[in-house]
This record gives C-alpha cells, sequence and structure tokens, in this order.
C-alpha cells in the first residue's frame, strides 16, 4: 500500500517560491558585484605595478646614461692622454706610430697606468652598454604587455 503524503509538507505556495526566487536573484547579484569589485581592484593593483616598474626603468635608464656620459668623457680624456703618448712616441718604419714605453720612471709608470685607465674605460663601456640593453629590452616586454 502506497503512503500518502501530508499536505502540509509539500508547499505549493507560489508566493514562497517567488519569494525565494528574488532571494537568490538578489544573491546572485551582491556576488556578481563583490566579484566585479574584485576585478578592478585587481586591475588597478596591476596597473599600479606597471607603473611603479615604468618609473624604475625610467630611473634606471637614467642613471645607465649618466654612467655612459662620464664613461665616454673618461674616454676622451684617456684618448687624448694616449694621443700625446702617440706623439711623444717614434715612428716605425712602415709608417705606423708607435709608443716606446720607457724601461723605468715616471714615464713608464704614466703609460701603464693610461693602459689601465683604457682598459677599465672599456669594461665601464661595455656593462653600460649591456645594461641599457637589459633596460630597453624590459621596457619593450613591459610596454607589450
Amino acid at each position: 500500500m502506497a503512503r500518502k503524503r501530508p499536505r502540509e509538507a509539500i508547499s505549493n505556495d507560489s508566493n514562497d517560491v517567488a519569494g525565494i526566487f528574488a532571494m537568490m536573484i538578489a544573491y546572485l547579484k551582491l556576488v556578481e558585484k563583490e566579484a566585479r569589485e574584485d576585478r578592478k581592484t585587481a586591475r588597478s593593483a596591476e596597473k599600479r605595478a606597471l607603473e611603479v616598474q615604468v618609473e624604475k626603468l625610467a630611473l634606471e635608464t637614467a642613471k645607465i646614461d649618466q654612467m655612459m656620459d662620464e664613461a665616454k668623457k673618461m674616454a676622451d680624456r684617456v684618448r687624448q692622454a694616449a694621443l700625446t703618448a702617440i706623439l711623444s712616441g717614434e715612428v716605425s718604419a712602415g709608417g705606423a706610430f708607435t709608443v716606446t714605453l720607457p724601461r723605468s720612471g715616471r714615464m713608464r709608470q704614466k703609460s701603464l697606468q693610461l693602459q689601465r685607465q683604457i682598459n677599465q674605460i672599456e669594461l665601464v663601456a661595455e656593462k653600460a652598454d649591456e645594461r641599457a640593453k637589459a633596460a630597453r629590452s624590459d621596457a619593450d616586454e613591459s610596454l607589450a604587455r
């Protein structure tokens, strides 16, 4: 024999169903609004992070440019000193300029000092070029995003 369900347990009241439906819709709207706000906050945080990176790259680029200018000035001074050393050197039989380093004394120390400065300037210039290339590639990648 089949059991009959009591009428009180099953409600066909349309007001209850409409109320539950309205409550669910309101809840979904609230969840969507919070999700939008979260996405907006995340986007603004990402945008600010990119702005900070751009500012940092600009500062690094300015610093690299300053270092390159200093290296160029130093290279010009060393070139001038080397030119002076060459002009005070001897001309070889082939017509090329050669510098004869004295075996001792102040002139030899000066020559060796100039050579060390030239080597240092070349290293600084190479490092500055590498940093500039890296900064430019980072800036290009940031702008591409």
